[in-house]
């Protein structure tokens, strides 16, 4: 469907705000979220910016003023009191079709806030936050919440869609294409991209590392190394204080991912062999989960090591090594023992294999195509 397919019948306000500053992988997401909205129906207005006066100016400007068939919200305990008058008035004044996007599963946020500092606070606020989304037509979740509250209120309005990533964004000149099936590494280099919390699973590479590095000194086999790129957090540094040995050995690199540019990130990439995507799914305690990194790695054309829990990728394929939930070092161990074999029937083209289920099919538009057009039709 394209553009003027929608002219007469949709239009939409896009609505997100958070600290543009200390989130920059979140600003490109959205960025390139709205691009793909904007390739597939009209969009009238973008709000996006920090959470401040101006903000909610706008978007309250925009709302009593517009007449758009469909307001894309992404949700925020910061803004959704704020914002529920204009969100009540677009849609029982104006009959806009109201859609709020859960970038988080409500039973991950609360996970998320107990480690924070002001989480007497924030967690009684997450919590009444359930019951305002009552304004929304359509609620877009990105995993599954399992028997809960929200399901027992919200199970009629939900629907769950997979990540998606812009392959468009991607400069080619930054793809891996070593052709792995006529060599036989010395080296296998592993890359992690991601803001360390604990379903990333990192203990559980780093110890896997440790068992492998044991077993490498006594057999003929490739060394294993790996790059981590993300923030510092206080958990992090407890985590890496933990194994030193590996960092001393150049067997672990972490790379602070505050101020690296797209290209030296896509040069990195460029030179790994295998991503890891998240190794702790089941942590959160959630049914499945779609792990955006796992799209950016193969949108770069790398290989991704990965829980079985993601719902596109559930079983081993030769671009895709899933390993079953809960993973643990010993079963990460043994996925790093077949590595070699693995990587010589891994083909060259990942991204245009993936491309199908990663970008096209599941990008912006496409993934909310059917509540776009029960939007029309309403």
């Amino acid at each position: 469907m394209n553009n003027s397919d929608h002219s007469n019948a949709c239009s939409l306000v896009y609505i997100a705000s958070f600290n543009q500053r200390l989130n920059p992988g979140l600003k490109l997401k959205i960025s390139r979220q709205v691009v793909s909205f904007r390739n597939h129906l009209p969009v009238s207005h973008v709000i996006v910016s920090d959470t401040n006066f101006h903000f909610f100016l706008r978007v309250f400007s925009v709302l009593f003023s517009t007449n758009s068939t469909v307001i894309y919200y992404r949700f925020s305990i910061f803004t959704l009191f704020f914002l529920l008058p204009a969100l009540f008035f677009a849609r029982f004044f104006k009959s806009s079709f109201i859609i709020v996007e859960l970038p988080t599963p409500f039973s991950l946020a609360f996970r998320e806030l107990q480690n924070k500092p002001t989480s007497l606070f924030l967690i009684p606020l997450m919590a009444i936050s359930i019951f305002p989304l009552f304004v929304a037509n359509k609620i877009v979740q990105r995993g599954s919440e399992g028997f809960s509250l929200f399901n027992l209120l919200f199970k009629d309005k939900s629907v769950i869609v997979p990540n998606s990533y812009d392959y468009s964004s991607v400069n080619q000149n930054f793809l891996r294409k070593h052709p792995y099936k006529v060599f036989s590494p010395l080296r296998i280099q592993l890359i992690i991209v991601a803001n360390v919390q604990s379903w990333h699973g990192l203990d559980i590479l780093l110890e896997a590392l440790l068992l492998y590095r044991k077993y490498q000194s006594g057999n003929k086999v490739p060394v294993i190394s790996c790059t981590l790129v993300s923030p510092s957090s206080q958990y992090l540094d407890s985590l890496l204080s933990e194994y030193l040995m590996l960092l001393q050995d150049n067997l672990f690199t972490w790379i602070d991912g505050v101020n690296i540019s797209l290209d030296d990130l896509s040069q990195i990439y460029r030179t790994s062999d295998v991503a890891i995507s998240s190794l702790g799914l089941s942590r959160l305690g959630l049914g499945f989960c779609s792990v955006l990194k796992t799209r950016e790695y193969f949108a770069h054309s790398l290989p991704v090591i990965g829980s079985s829990n993601d719902f596109v990728f559930t079983k081993k394929t030769s671009y895709y090594y899933a390993i079953d939930e809960p993973l643990s070092p010993e079963k990460l161990f043994s996925c790093f023992q077949q590595l070699p074999l693995w990587l010589k029937e891994t083909p060259v083209n990942i991204r245009d294999i993936t491309r199908p289920y990663c970008d096209s099919t599941y990008e912006a538009y496409a993934i909310l195509k059917d509540v776009l057009i029960a939007s029309d039709s309403k």
